[in-house]
C-alpha cells in the first residue's frame, strides 16, 4: 500500500509540474532588435479549446504587434524584438516583459493561467559615456596619430540584483569627429 502511495503522489507531482504554463528562452541579456524565440508547453487538459495569449512590453513580435492569440499549435511559439529601452538612470533595469496566458478552458485546481518574465535588455540607450583621455591640443596640419580612451562602459541592469548575474561591457565603439574639425 504504501508503495501505491509513494507512485500516485509521484505521478500527481509530475503531472502538476507539466501543467504549469511557462516561457521558455533567453530571458537574460537580450540584444535590442535581435530576433528571440520564445516558447511554452501545452497545459494539462482534456478540453482542446484553450486560448493562448502572449503580450509584451518593450518589444514587438515579429509581425510587428504587442499581442499575439490562437490555440496551443498555432502560438505555441513567439520572436520577440526587443525595444532599445532607455536607461532611466540609477539602479533601474532596462527590461521589456513577455506574459503569455491560458483562458477558455477547463483547467485543473491550482493551474498557473498567467506567466510573466522580465527580460533584461543590454542597451546603451540613455548611458553617457565617461570623460575622454587623450591630449586634445593639435597644432593645426599635424598628422601625427593620437590616442583617446574612455573609461569601460557596462550595460546598466548587469551585476545587480534583480537584473543580470553577470556585469555584461560593451565590447566595441564607434568615434564620431564632429563636422567641421
Amino acid at each position: 500500500m504504501k508503495c501505491f502511495s509513494i507512485l500516485v503522489s509521484l505521478l500527481l507531482i509530475s503531472n502538476f509540474v507539466k501543467s504549469q504554463i511557462l516561457i521558455q528562452g533567453q530571458t537574460d541579456l537580450a540584444c535590442p532588435g535581435e530576433p528571440i524565440n520564445y516558447a511554452t508547453q501545452p497545459v494539462s487538459t482534456g478540453n482542446s479549446s484553450c486560448i493562448y495569449q502572449w503580450n509584451i512590453t518593450n518589444g514587438v513580435f515579429s509581425n510587428g504587434s504587442t499581442q499575439i492569440q490562437g490555440n496551443y499549435f498555432s502560438v505555441n511559439s513567439v520572436t520577440v524584438l526587443w525595444d532599445n529601452v532607455l536607461f532611466q538612470g540609477g539602479t533601474s533595469i532596462p527590461q521589456g516583459t513577455l506574459t503569455v496566458s491560458v483562458f477558455g478552458c477547463a483547467l485543473p485546481t491550482g493551474e498557473r493561467t498567467t506567466f510573466s518574465e522580465n527580460v533584461v535588455v543590454k542597451t546603451l540607450n540613455g548611458v553617457t559615456p565617461g570623460n575622454i583621455f587623450g591630449n586634445s591640443s593639435i597644432p593645426i596640419g599635424n598628422t601625427t596619430n593620437r590616442t583617446f580612451s574612455i573609461p569601460r562602459i557596462q550595460f546598466p541592469g548587469t551585476g545587480q540584483p534583480g537584473g543580470s548575474v553577470s556585469i555584461a561591457y560593451a565590447d566595441s565603439y564607434e568615434w564620431l569627429i564632429p563636422s567641421g574639425w
